[in-house]
């Protein structure tokens, strides 16, 4: 097993990559998160034995980047700069081949490609599953799916991946922000959704304990085994 840096368009990844290549895992984070999470990817990848490819793309800016349109702060006075598409330009335009000659050097270039992220970058993860078909399932964990319009884009826009997870903590829609509060409807719709229009054998809806910040790294890979069960 390797580990290794790429650098493209101001971004940069952290690369696991396995001596048996059989599933690509892409996920944007937080930049200031990269290195931990691409350890903790070594790790998991190390314990399980998993031959996968992992992608971890640091995020400099997260409501900027990862939100598909322009909307109002919700915490804070961030606002979301709605450039989704941009970054999304990056993972295809610079990022997918790298990966692809990765692959094609371990022999495996038709392994299935998974995207996946948390909060807001779940959400990102839904929104380019509606605009490319190279990603072959998707993992959406705690995904902001309360995210002003949202409802109304995913129930107009057809998914192009063949499988799709979505979880969420059993107590995030509790909250007293009556934005964020709007997460558990839509998690529902999003599900119901994936149902009518892939089938409810390829996508799931789990329901973790705790809040939005719960777990996270276990929530994660609890959705990555489940893709990568998914499409073999």
């Amino acid at each position: 097993m390797k580990a290794k840096r790429w650098e493209a368009q101001n971004h940069v990844a952290e690369i696991v990559c396995a001596r048996e290549i059989r599933a690509c895992i892409i996920q944007p984070v937080d930049v200031t998160e990269l290195s931990e999470i691409g350890q903790q990817a070594f790790k998991w990848i190390e314990e399980e034995k998993l031959p996968i490819l992992y992608v971890v793309i640091g995020v400099s800016d997260w409501n900027r980047e990862l939100s598909p349109w322009k909307a109002p702060a919700v915490l804070g006075n961030r606002d979301f700069g709605g450039e989704a598409e941009e970054f999304l330009s990056v993972i295809r335009q610079f990022f997918l081949p790298k990966i692809m000659s990765e692959l094609a050097q371990n022999g495996d270039d038709k392994v299935p490609i998974i995207l996946g992220g948390y909060s807001l970058a779940g959400l990102f993860a839904l929104w380019a599953a509606y605009r490319e078909e190279v990603f072959d399932a998707v993992m959406a964990a705690s995904p902001s799916v309360w995210y002003p319009e949202w409802d109304a884009y995913s129930a107009t826009h057809s998914l192009l991946a063949r499988k799709v997870y979505l979880s969420l903590g059993d107590r995030e829609e509790r909250t007293k922000n009556p934005v964020l509060a709007r997460v558990g409807e839509g998690i529902r719709q999003q599900y119901e959704e994936a149902k009518e229009q892939i089938g409810e054998e390829n996508c799931v809806l789990q329901w973790n304990a705790g809040n939005h910040f719960t777990e996270i790294w276990k929530r994660c890979t609890k959705g990555f085994s489940w893709c990568m069960e998914g499409i073999r």
